[in-house]
């Protein structure tokens, strides 16, 4: 007996995603109803789209989130390291201070539990309770130098005239507590103190002038630079040596009188040989003759100027303490005629 061929079942309609939420129903005949007029189901839609729409944006941001955090991980550098060919050796501690007077100054730093400060010996003029101080030898930049390192730098300093050792001054109050304490520091001779963030110098580098460093944050690496010219160092007034600071903390540097900022735009400028106190590692420094015959005699300007070339910033000081020496000198001793020029200098031998 010959089957009876089916009839196809009469798919039912299939419901649109965007509409899953909705009381709908189906009736016998396949029309959707539901319970809900059209203005509700266009806002049911809408408020879909919108959702998907931040999904999708939560989903972008969330990508490009991760994608940046991943890219951090390869450039961020520590301010400390960020130039590999003037590399630093640690962090220098973020001390606060405050330049206490007018003409003879005095700075006071504000030390946290645990941070430290490194000074010329010598430098000290008080201490608060909580500060404890040891003689180093080294400027303590580097924790793992070796002892011929540590002997290397403390020679170093001999040949600036310093001592051999530099005194380290900490707030032994323990890390976690308020206890904060001060010391203050002072020159041996009447001036100005500037502060200098080395972070924001040239390279993270200075070159001052063998006494006018004073003090400075624990990871500043104190050294020494020799003069690239033999005529800078046999004529400059101040020898062939000079103090290099390196790192990205707070140095302290002392100057006889007032000291004044100059910024050199690839230009030069021209100076008594002592009244230099420091500069920026991008400036050259070198001497010229102060002018003819006549002017190297009877000027009372000396022989020879320091020429300083360049871009970058360099700073000079009113008083230097030769100048000061002699102006305290007696009247009979102290010529008019200057202690810089020719006949000045063989009047005081």
């Amino acid at each position: 007996m010959a089957r009876k061929p089916e009839k196809p079942k009469k798919e039912s309609p299939k419901v649109n995603e965007d509409l899953k939420g909705f009381d709908i129903k189906i009736d016998t005949f396949g029309e959707i109803k539901s319970t809900m007029n059209i203005d509700e189901i266009n806002k049911f839609l809408n408020r879909n789209v919108d959702d998907k729409k931040l999904r999708d944006r939560d989903d972008l941001e969330f990508i490009q989130d991760k994608k940046k955090r991943k890219s951090s991980k390869k450039t961020a550098i520590p301010i400390h390291q960020t130039n590999k060919r003037y590399p630093m050796h640690r962090p220098s501690d973020q001390i606060d201070y405050t330049i206490l007077g007018e003409s003879i100054q005095v700075v006071e730093v504000e030390l946290d539990p645990g941070e430290t400060v490194v000074a010329e010996a010598g430098a000290m003029l008080y201490m608060e309770e909580g500060i404890q101080f040891q003689t180093k030898m080294g400027d303590g930049s580097d924790a793992n130098s070796s002892i011929l390192g540590k002997l290397f730098q403390a020679g170093s300093r001999l040949l600036m005239g310093e001592s051999l050792f530099m005194t380290h001054f900490t707030n032994q109050g323990g890390r976690g507590t308020a206890g904060k304490a001060r010391v203050g520091f002072s020159a041996p001779y009447p001036g100005t103190i500037m502060p200098v963030q080395l972070s924001q110098m040239s390279r993270n580098e200075l070159l001052v002038q063998k006494d006018a460093f004073l003090c400075a944050a624990l990871g500043t690496k104190i050294s020494i630079a020799l003069n690239k010219r033999m005529g800078s160092g046999f004529f400059g007034g101040e020898g062939f040596i000079l103090q290099k600071l390196q790192g990205d903390g707070l140095a302290f540097i002392h100057a006889g009188g007032t000291i004044i900022e100059r910024q050199l735009n690839n230009d030069t400028l021209r100076v008594d040989t002592g009244c230099i106190v420091g500069f920026e590692s991008t400036i050259d420094y070198d001497i010229q003759r102060a002018g003819d015959l006549k002017s190297m005699i009877f000027g009372g300007e000396g022989i020879f100027l320091a020429t300083l070339r360049g871009t970058g910033k360099v700073w000079l000081q009113s008083m230097p303490v030769r100048k000061l020496i002699q102006a305290l000198m007696p009247t009979g001793q102290n010529s008019k005629k200057g202690s810089s020029s020719v006949l000045g200098q063989f009047l005081e031998d």
